[in-house]
């Protein structure tokens, strides 16, 4: 058996919100969760069913039902508003009757006037205890609210008509918030020094701001990223409004010359087009462009009621934003509002520690397909609920009414995601980063007692050291560091080693070569390691991190890294890519300077270039915006020959005997 095409475990009779759409014909996405009555008295529930024995069925009646679905599977708004549409006043006004101090009378009572703004004809509620609307023991509500007098029911409910999603509690998202990670964040914090603190801080967040990017598969200007980065920064300390919504969708969209700013005037969706026809294919459709400004102010409300009436921090985050990118209320940059929206309802609830983001959208990217799933667990289903037509312009028109489904969904899903997105960063990211200055820091103390580095050579050894797994390779002893005493190179390889976290010593730093989310285009101190980093004909190779057995000390002479050889391969082809230059400045990335070229379009610029630059110099004047100056140098011979037989295109040269 199945309803609507989710089959039943075993033998079982849909009950509660099941047997109520079914009934009435409800068109709405289906509960991520649906209750029935089996025939044995063990029946075995799963994800998508709970199971009860047949002692517990309701009588067949809409109060049966309803009172059911109240009891066992909590308060779905979304299945009520279409119930309180297709059935008549007369029937929630008879279940009330019938028990009038009842507790799922009563709730059933309030929730329908709260949700249709319609009275029914029943006279005030008697003096009995109130009861809460949401469950606290099922799904996530605030932590008190305003008594209705005439329901004698207590308005726990996380948000207003406008925008309420709801979350069930599940065993994986009690677990998670048991562990208090708030509290683990502040005891890292507490225990590292200020300013390793602040350092640690600020490169999480233009971390967070270019994952942010790169989730929407863009590749923004370092000015543009900072930006936003800013932006981050700030997120909880400005009230939320419509309008503070548009003023960060014109930071991140920069140049708005060719996109719509502010509200949709049209449809919206996130889709691909018809190769042929030119028609919309949607994967998920927005909210009707007359209802956005109810859903944003309802979004508004729903965040600053949340964090007023102490909801759990990350499932307000988690319902808020995803529940934002749902209605997708602008033409453009919909993706990074959505995640700015996470860091300002944790910011504001004082969840994660004064002046540290957690990079949020870096720990998405790395689940980026689990991301999508999350996204699309209530997107595709919902496509069946909304009709719609193609435009002349290749968007579509919705023809029925669907402000509902946006204003009340299951978000559980989302939270637990978001859950684990906060551990990991909680875990993982902060500590590592954490640890990484204070290792760096260490190193740069140590190695000035061997021999006296300037800070900038002090930072280009590190780098050497870090990504040759502790050892300094040939060619810089016998470039940059040529200088340096043999005994000086064995010292200053043991310091090394002897500043690396406990536990990590003969491996690479934590975070920054092992984590496929870091861009070493933003350097921890300051530095751009494009201007001084290892000679382009001998590419990083990257490095997977071994860590020792327990109790083994950290050899001297580390064992070989682990190759990728695509990125090997790929490094190795942006070195032997011909650099064209003239078209380049004929299309105006690139303006002639001398020796140098000033860059005047970072977004157009190959990545071959970039990989090839030398030379790297700013130059700012008065308040004006920094000039990026680089020089190209000529194609290597060296860079060429290695990428041929990389891939296969020549044979490598014998070796002689």
């Amino acid at each position: 058996m199945a309803l609507h095409g989710r089959p039943l475990p075993e033998r079982a009779a849909p009950a509660g919100y099941g047997a109520l759409i079914d009934r009435y014909g409800l068109r709405v996405p289906l509960p991520p969760r649906l209750a029935g009555v089996a025939t044995r008295h063990a029946p075995r529930s799963t994800e998508d069913w709970l199971l009860v024995t047949p002692r517990h069925a309701p009588e067949p009646t809409f109060r049966g039902h309803l009172e059911f679905a109240l009891k066992w599977e909590g308060v779905n708004l979304g299945v009520l508003t279409a119930l309180a549409e297709a059935a008549s006043p007369a029937e929630f006004e008879a279940m009330v009757r019938a028990t009038p101090t009842g507790r799922y009378a009563r709730r059933a009572w309030f929730l329908f006037e709260w949700l249709t703004r319609r009275t029914l004809d029943l006279p005030d509620a008697a003096k009995v205890r109130a009861v809460p609307v949401v469950d606290p023991a099922q799904q996530y509500a605030l932590a008190s609210g305003a008594i209705s007098s005439r329901h004698r029911v207590v308005d726990n409910l996380p948000g207003t008509p406008a925008f309420c999603p709801l979350v069930r509690r599940t065993a994986a998202l009690d677990a998670v918030a048991a562990r208090h990670l708030d509290e683990r964040a502040r005891a890292v914090v507490g225990r590292t020094h200020p300013d390793v603190v602040a350092r640690a801080a600020a490169f999480l967040l233009l971390r967070d701001s270019r994952s942010s990017f790169d989730i929407e598969g863009e590749r923004p200007s370092r000015q543009r990223a900072t930006r936003w980065g800013q932006a981050i920064g700030q997120a909880g300390s400005r009230p939320l409004s419509l309008e503070e919504f548009e003023r960060l969708q014109r930071i991140v969209i920069g140049d708005g010359r060719f996109v719509q700013l502010g509200l949709r005037t049209a449809g919206g969706f996130v889709g691909t087009h018809d190769r042929v026809t030119g028609e919309p294919i949607p994967d998920h459709i927005s909210a009707r462009a007359d209802d956005l400004r109810d859903l944003v102010e309802g979004i508004v409300a729903y965040a600053d009621r949340t964090v007023r009436g102490q909801m759990d921090p990350v499932i307000a985050a988690a319902a808020t934003a995803f529940g934002f990118v749902y209605v997708h209320p602008f033409e453009d940059g919909n993706g990074r509002l959505h995640r700015w929206l996470i860091h300002h309802v944790l910011t504001a609830a004082g969840y994660n520690p004064p002046g540290v983001v957690f990079p949020v959208s870096a720990a998405i990217l790395r689940e980026i397909d689990t991301y999508k799933r999350v996204l699309e667990s209530y997107s595709r289903p919902l496509l069946d609920c909304i009709d719609w037509r193609p435009t002349e312009r290749g968007n579509v028109e919705v023809l029925n009414a669907t402000a509902p489904y946006y204003r009340y969904f299951d978000a559980t899903a989302h939270a637990e995601f978001l859950y684990r997105c906060v551990e990991t960063t909680v875990d993982r990211d902060l500590p590592d980063e954490v640890a990484y200055l204070e290792s760096y820091d260490t190193f740069g103390r140590r190695v000035q007692d061997v021999v006296d580095l300037p800070a900038r050579q002090v930072d280009l050894l590190h780098q050497f050291l870090r990504q040759n797994g502790g050892r300094l390779s040939r060619r810089a002893r016998e470039k940059e560091f040529a200088a340096l005493r043999p005994e000086e190179v064995e010292e200053i390889e043991q310091r090394y080693a002897d500043s690396l976290p406990t536990g990590r010593r003969g491996t690479t730093l934590p975070g920054a070569d092992t984590d496929p989310t870091h861009d070493r285009s933003v350097d921890r101190r300051g530095v751009d390691p494009d201007v001084a980093r290892p000679d382009v004909d001998e590419p990083p190779v990257p490095t997977v991190e071994q860590p020792p057995a327990d109790g083994a000390r950290a050899p001297r002479e580390p064992s070989s890294p682990v190759v990728d050889r695509a990125a090997v391969l790929e490094m190795a082809r942006k070195l032997a890519t011909p650099v064209d230059v003239d078209a380049l400045v004929a299309t105006g990335v690139l303006r002639k300077r001398g020796a140098w070229y000033e860059v005047l379009d970072e977004e157009r610029l190959p990545d071959h270039v970039n990989a090839q630059v030398r030379e790297m110099r700013w130059e700012q004047r008065g308040n004006a915006t920094p000039r990026q100056f680089i020089k190209i140098p000529r194609l290597s011979a060296r860079a060429v020959r290695l990428y041929r037989q990389l891939s296969g295109e020549m044979a490598p040269p014998k070796r002689r005997r």
